[in-house]
């Protein structure tokens, strides 16, 4: 996701924090199930998305990427940010 691509070592470091506490607590030394499933439907956002998101002059044209993100099954939490900043950016123009 977009945050191994800005944070990675914070996100390793977080994630193998958690799971020594996990095992540390809960005995357990792999992902839950519900990571698991998190990572096997993760689709990854196009490489040219951040292109695509300057290209875009009218939130008309932003709100159907926007779509096509929702139905194509990469829209994350990471990525609503971006869509959101462009927003606020054509908003102001």
């Amino acid at each position: 996701g977009m945050a191994n691509k800005t944070s990675a070592l914070e996100n390793a470091c977080t994630s193998a924090l958690g799971r020594a506490l996990r095992w540390a607590f809960a005995g357990s030394k792999g992902p839950s199930r519900e990571e698991m499933q998190k990572v096997s439907r993760a689709v990854p956002a196009p490489d040219d998305l951040t292109e695509k998101l300057e290209a875009v002059i009218s939130i008309d044209g932003l709100q159907r990427i926007y779509e096509q993100g929702v139905a194509a099954g990469w829209m994350t939490e990471d990525v609503r940010v971006l869509f959101t900043a462009r927003k606020a950016e054509l908003k102001d123009a």
